[in-house]
């Protein structure tokens, strides 16, 4: 896996790919200043969030989801892999303490279980 993944990462791949990043981080300072520059500023993770589902987007699949461009995250993609996160993280927990791990279900959020839910749907 890793000798097939490696290119990726060499030092030629990453070079032609700053283009595409750099065009990104623009689109993001432009961005913030329109939205972060009135008087009560805006949500800097948001906008985080938005330059990094685009940028993976785009690299991985050839294809931004256009949070930057509509100041909002593409809902059935990137708000279920962030709840999907969520789900995982909570799921690492119930493994380390066997209580929560028997107790599966009931102990999860329903949040969380809703998010797995909808993205195993998805998928």
């Amino acid at each position: 896996m890793k000798r097939k993944l490696s290119h990726g990462f060499s030092v030629k791949a990453l070079s032609e790919q700053m283009d595409i990043a750099y065009n990104y981080v623009d689109k993001l300072i432009r961005k913030i200043n329109v939205h972060a520059s009135g008087p009560k500023g805006d949500e800097m993770v948001k906008w985080y969030n938005f330059f990094t589902f685009d940028l993976i987007g785009d690299l991985a699949c050839r294809e931004a989801f256009g949070s930057l461009n509509d100041s909002m995250l593409c809902l059935f993609g990137v708000s279920l892999l962030l709840g999907n996160v969520k789900a995982i993280a909570w799921r690492s927990v119930s493994r380390w303490l066997p209580v929560f791990d028997k107790l599966g279900v009931w102990t999860s959020p329903k949040s969380v279980m809703k998010m797995r839910i909808g993205h195993t749907e998805y998928s």
